[in-house]
């Protein structure tokens, strides 16, 4: 059995039995609606794992920025609510673990499902209040998606625990486009970035006569607008979150399928991804691609790398720029 599919059989050998049985509903929440590549991907895995084992069953979306109180008879009907799996659990993007711990108090009765994440904290009240609500829940399970968010969360939440790969990874291969530069840069950004190496791999490249573009798929809003402008209007003329949880989960999917369109025209533009955002790593590797990775802030790349792809030889780990130098020369010399 080749990665891939090894991955994919992890994630149902892990999932399938957290639901105990084939539910009517199913209600995502936080799905994305912002630009970062990974997110999107991480919701088309989850639906399509969904729709895979349980066909007939209805999936809701509501996404933290149209949530509001007349959502909450979707959500209390559901059978199984579904947490949208990530980065996010802990206080880097605490907007996003603020809404999931407000899902856990109002509806800790229920079967709730945090998919994949990584876990980080810097903040102790945000862990206690954090600590508080999940042993306070009647069914709740953390995926953890890496051996160190496992083993942090095993040692510091009352709550079923289990460790599975991204949910990216129920899609299964990718199609890649045809490469037309020699490296595709895909660098972060925002606040997660762990040192900004653009101009050191720009010079390096340059130098080893490579040809490449350096970019951050956060650049292209493409749809983000139009999505935005959807749920407004949806809104404004009396369509209420929960309904929109109800009919518009299309619009989410198409949103989902044009940001990782995107992604995936910007990882196959390189015949080699250099990259230090994680779900780079994870749709080169859905893609075929190979990589030269570098970790992000919270170390989460490295962490899920080593528990999952560390065998996977189209991948190397760098730690720094003089061995991304030596690297790249020694590439270039055995071509």
């Amino acid at each position: 059995m080749n990665l891939l599919s090894t991955l994919s059989l992890r994630l149902d050998e892990t999932l399938l039995p957290l639901f105990a049985g084939t539910p009517d509903t199913i209600c995502l929440l936080d799905a994305p609606d912002y630009p970062n590549v990974g997110d999107p991907a991480i919701m088309l895995g989850t639906t399509y794992f969904l729709r895979k084992h349980f066909p007939k069953t209805k999936i809701f979306l509501i996404s933290k920025n149209i949530y509001n109180d007349s959502a909450d008879s979707i959500i209390e009907s559901s059978d199984a609510l579904l947490l949208q799996g990530g980065g996010s659990f802990g206080d880097i993007w605490p907007s996003h673990h603020a809404f999931r711990m407000m899902i856990l108090e109002k509806f800790g009765h229920k079967k709730l499902i945090q998919l994949s994440q990584s876990i980080h904290f810097k903040d102790p009240a945000v862990l206690d209040r954090s600590k508080r609500l999940l042993a306070g829940a009647r069914d709740f399970t953390i995926v953890a998606r890496d051996n160190v968010s496992f083993a942090f969360a095993q040692q510091s939440f009352d709550a079923r625990t289990v460790l599975a790969p991204d949910m990216a990874f129920a899609m299964g291969p990718l199609k890649a486009t045809p490469a037309n530069t020699d490296y595709a840069c895909l660098m972060r950004t925002d606040k997660e970035v762990l040192q900004d190496s653009c101009g050191d791999i720009r010079a390096i490249l340059t130098q080893a006569q490579a040809s490449f573009e350096i970019s951050d798929w956060l650049e292209n809003r493409w749809g983000l607008d139009k999505l935005h402008g959807v749920t407004r209007r949806a809104v404004r003329h009396g369509l209420s979150p929960g309904l929109l949880a109800r009919y518009g989960s299309i619009v989410f999917e198409i949103y989902a399928r044009s940001r990782l369109n995107h992604g995936i025209s910007l990882l196959s533009s390189g015949r080699t991804v250099i990259t230090d955002r994680l779900h780079g790593h994870i749709l080169s590797t859905l893609l075929g691609r190979p990589r030269i990775l570098f970790d992000s802030l919270d170390g989460k790349v490295r962490s899920f790398h080593d528990t999952w792809l560390s065998g996977d030889k189209n991948a190397v780990f760098l730690s720094n720029m003089e061995e991304f130098r030596n690297h790249i020369f020694e590439t270039r010399a055995a071509a």
